[in-house]
């Protein structure tokens, strides 16, 4: 399987994201190695829930489709929202977002 790997680490007292996309041999036990076509599944390991996997169609046109619609629906909702009441972008505050260092491949 083609995986793109994103995690976070600390290589030599750094903090830091790993990311990376290669292609990686599965153990065909893993619900992750069942997944063909044009079906696309994100694995995320948690602290509070441990591993959870979505899964779903992700490519194709309806679902390119339904993702143009609800970006469509999120810039309406953010341009019509009182500024008060606005959801930041991802939900995140701006105010506890901080940088963190892209970990070089060869680390």
């Amino acid at each position: 399987k083609l995986l793109g790997i994103t995690k976070r680490a600390m290589v030599d007292g750094v903090e830091g994201i790993e990311l990376r996309v290669h292609p990686t041999l599965i153990p065909a036990k893993r619900l992750i190695a069942n997944v063909e076509g044009a079906m696309n599944a994100v694995l995320v390991q948690a602290d509070a829930v441990g591993a959870s996997l979505y899964y779903g169609r992700g490519a194709g046109a309806e679902p390119t489709a339904s993702s143009v619609i609800a970006d469509l629906v999120d810039i309406t909702r953010l341009a019509t929202a009182d500024p008060g009441n606005r959801v930041p972008h991802l939900a995140f505050q701006p105010n506890q977002m901080t940088d963190v260092a892209i970990l070089p491949m060869s680390e």
